[in-house]
């Protein structure tokens, strides 16, 4: 899969910190979105307001951020550890740029697969 894969343009190297490479994915699926104001569709405004939601986790990592630097010990969160796997921000990054109802088949299908094995 990675061959068909185009490389990620302006992707951040591994020497920057999480947090900087972290923003660097958050801003790009803004960029993705559909952040520019007109007529907005159910599915858009579903995204936009996921986007928003994300960012607001943003905001509350930064505010944290100062105290989890200088305790180690702390667990990442679930979403500081998907930022940091390479092939968890590829898959993102497709279902970012897929549209709207791509996005929505493929929800819908991971709903099913999840009923199926609570069966």
């Amino acid at each position: 899969i990675e061959d068909c894969l185009p490389p990620l343009e302006d992707s951040p190297s591994k020497r920057f910190s999480p947090s900087k490479r972290k923003q660097y994915f958050i801003n790009k699926a803004i960029r993705n979105s559909d952040l520019i104001p007109r007529a907005k569709g159910r599915k858009s405004l579903q995204r936009l307001e996921n986007t928003r939601y994300l960012m607001t986790l943003l905001e509350r990592d930064e505010c944290g951020s100062d105290e989890g630097e200088l305790a180690h010990s702390a667990t990442p969160s679930i979403f500081t550890e998907a930022c940091n796997n390479e092939t968890y921000v590829e898959i993102w990054n497709d279902f970012m740029n897929r549209s709207g109802e791509e996005q929505e088949r493929v929800l819908l299908y991971l709903e099913e697969e999840a009923r199926k094995k609570h069966k």
